[in-house]
C-alpha cells in the first residue's frame, strides 16, 4: 500500500492553480494534529515519478480541502510526511518498506553468502590466493552477514509494527510517528555498524579481486560452468563492498553516537527541504 493515492478529478479540478504543466497529483493518508484532519497533496512530473520518485512540490489541507497556511503546523505537518513516506509507503523509494524488498530476501541472501565461499575455496584450491587470505575474506564476510541478518530482522520487525499502525489507525499522527521512531534509527545505526565493520577488509577486497580477475583468465579452461558462475558472483560481491563502502566513505570516520547526530542533522535539513516547496507560502 502507498503512503499516497491518485486524487479525484474533482478535486484535481480544484488543485488547478497550484498544478503546474506535465505534472500529476496524489494525496497522502490522512495525518492529525491537535485532532485536527490533514493531507498532503504532492506533485511530481507525469513521466518521471514512476521512475525517479522525485516530488517537486508540495501542499497540505485541511479536513475541507482548504490550503493550510499556518507556518507552525505546516512544519509540524512536514516532519509527519516526511516520516510517513520514509515509515508506512511502500512504495516511494526512500521507504524503509523498499528497503526491505531490497535487503530482507533471506533465501536470495543466504545464495549469495553460499556462492562467495564457494567462489573463494575454487580460488584457494586454484592456487591463486593464499591459505591465510581466504581466511581473513572468510572471517570478514562472516562476520558481515552475521550484522546483516540481525539488521535485516530489525528492518523487518519496524516494518511489520508500521503495518499494523496503518491498518488499526485513521490517522497518522506525531505519536505514531515517535512509536516508529527508535526502531527507525536502530535500523540506520545497525546498518551503520555492518558497513564500518566491513571496511576492516577494504584492502583485502581490492587485492581479491585484483587476483581474481587475473588469476580466472588461466583457469577458466578447466572450471566447469557452474564453478565459473561461483566465480562471476564472487566477483559482484567484491565488487558490490567496494562500492558500498565509497558510498559511506565520508561517515566512515564517525562514531556511532557521531554518526546518529549526523542522521539528525539530516533529518532536519530533509525536513525544511520539504517545508520549503509547499506552494501556497
Amino acid at each position: 500500500m502507498g503512503f499516497y493515492q491518485e486524487v479525484s478529478k474533482g478535486l484535481q479540478k480544484d488543485l488547478k492553480q497550484y498544478i503546474k504543466f506535465n505534472e500529476k497529483a496524489r494525496m497522502s493518508f490522512p495525518m492529525e494534529i491537535e485532532q485536527t484532519e490533514y493531507r498532503e497533496i504532492v506533485f511530481s512530473k507525469k513521466f518521471l515519478s514512476r521512475l525517479s520518485g522525485e516530488v517537486i512540490g508540495n501542499l497540505f489541507l485541511d479536513k475541507q480541502y482548504n490550503p493550510v497556511t499556518d507556518k507552525e503546523i505546516l512544519k509540524r505537518l512536514a516532519r509527519i510526511s516526511y516520516f510517513g513516506e520514509i515509515l508506512f509507503d511502500e512504495e516511494s523509494n526512500i521507504s524503509l518498506h523498499r528497503a526491505f524488498k531490497l535487503e530482507g530476501d533471506l533465501k536470495k541472501e543466504e545464495e549469495q553468502y553460499t556462492a562467495i565461499k564457494k567462489g573463494l575455496s575454487i580460488l584457494q584450491k586454484e592456487k591463486v590466493i593464499k591459505d591465510d587470505e581466504k581466511l581473513r575474506i572468510q572471517e570478514i564476510i562472516d562476520r558481515f552477514y552475521s550484522l546483516r541478518k540481525k539488521n535485516n530482522e530489525t528492518m523487518k520487525s519496524v516494518v511489520e509494527k508500521s503495518k499494523e499502525i496503518m491498518k488499526n489507525n485513521e490517522f497518522l499522527s506525531e505519536r505514531l510517528i515517535d512509536e516508529l521512531y527508535y526502531g527507525y534509527v536502530q535500523v540506520l545505526s545497525e546498518n551503520f555498524d555492518k558497513i564500518k565493520f566491513l571496511k576492516q577488509g577494504e584492502d583485502v577486497f581490492y587485492d581479491i579481486l585484483d587476483k581474481l580477475k587475473k588469476g580466472k583468465k588461466k583457469i577458466k579452461v578447466r572450471l566447469s560452468a557452474e564453478n565459473k558462475n561461483y566465480l562471476s558472483k564472487l566477483e559482484y560481491s567484491l565488487n558490490y563492498y567496494i562500492k558500498l563502502l565509497s558510498t559511506y566513505e565520508s561517515v566512515m570516520h564517525m562514531s556511532r553516537t557521531q554518526y546518529e547526530k549526523e542522521l539528525k542533522n539530516i533529518e532536519k535539513k530533509n525536513i525544511n527541504e520539504r517545508f520549503k516547496t509547499i506552494r501556497n507560502i
